[in-house]
């Protein structure tokens, strides 16, 4: 095999340009610089963690976490949302994975995060549990309906933390342009992909929202994903048949700071689109 050159990430300009040739590859969209810098240098809560896989001055194996902020049994905890997973087709089948996540896992460890959560599908799942303990917490709802989501009082065991300033820096994500609607004491969250669709992100206290992209346009469907906190028995929302989806996703959560099973039922849950859709 090849001399190969196996590396933490330090999300250089030199290292981010050779990402997105090989991210291009991979997924077989443009990933634009910006985005990417925006994601891996610019989050307040720290850069991306990461480990590479090197031949010859290309990238050609890649794995990142990016920092975040959980709230678990009402304790805020330094954090990392599993992303990219990227190998060169040319190398699939040598383990890469295991080995790239294993390394970013030590380091941020090492950087005192202590969960590492992720949305994966059906096969992605079934790797993270088998080489790495992950929990799988729970499929995720994807529903489609009309009109305002129905609330209900939730015991929230887990939930993202978003502060002003992370928030801010999520809504100002150089790949999309998000609409808000101001409700009651709240502000909604939506991306508009569809003449008829808005795709509802997530919700927020009022003094939350500084960046207000786009107020939001009336859209006759709305397109829910996430857990919690929603009366769908009293809303105007079905499942999305699953012909229309490409792959069932599962919530999954990693406890890095020990082997502890985390032990949280689906309806102690408040995830929403907004915490992983854009990154």
């Amino acid at each position: 095999m090849e001399n190969l050159n196996y590396f933490y990430g330090t999300n250089s300009k030199d290292e981010i340009q050779k990402l997105a040739i090989l991210l291009k590859k991979v997924f077989k969209k443009e990933f634009d610089i910006n985005y990417l810098e925006w994601l891996y240098n610019k989050n307040p809560n720290g850069k991306a963690i990461s480990y590479n896989i090197e031949n010859k001055n290309e990238i050609v194996g890649h794995y990142v976490v990016i920092p975040i902020e959980l709230n678990i049994n009402g304790v805020k905890c330094k954090s990392a949302l599993s992303l990219n997973t990227a190998v060169n087709n040319d190398y699939r089948g040598k383990g890469f994975f295991k080995i790239m996540a294993e390394k970013t896992y030590e380091k941020a460890k090492e950087l005192g995060v202590k969960y590492i959560i992720g949305v994966a599908n059906s096969q992605s799942t079934k790797l993270f549990i088998r080489y790495f303990n992950f929990e799988n917490l729970g499929q995720l709802n994807v529903k489609v309906g009309i009109g305002n989501l129905k609330k209900i009082n939730q015991k929230k065991r887990l939930e993202f933390f978003w502060s002003s300033e992370s928030l801010n820096w999520r809504i100002i994500n150089p790949k999309h342009k998000y609409l808000i609607k101001d409700n009651m004491n709240k502000t909604e969250v939506y991306l508009k992909k569809f003449i008829l669709l808005n795709i509802f992100l997530g919700e927020f206290d009022k003094d939350l929202i500084l960046n207000l992209r786009q107020k939001v346009k009336y859209s006759t469907f709305k397109l829910y994903i996430g857990i919690g906190s929603y009366d769908w028995k009293k809303s105007f929302y079905i499942n999305l048949p699953n012909f229309l989806r490409s792959s069932p996703l599962n919530l999954i959560l990693k406890n890095l700071s020990s082997n502890e099973i985390i032990n949280i039922k689906k309806d102690e849950i408040f995830f929403q689109l907004i915490d992983f859709d854009a990154f």
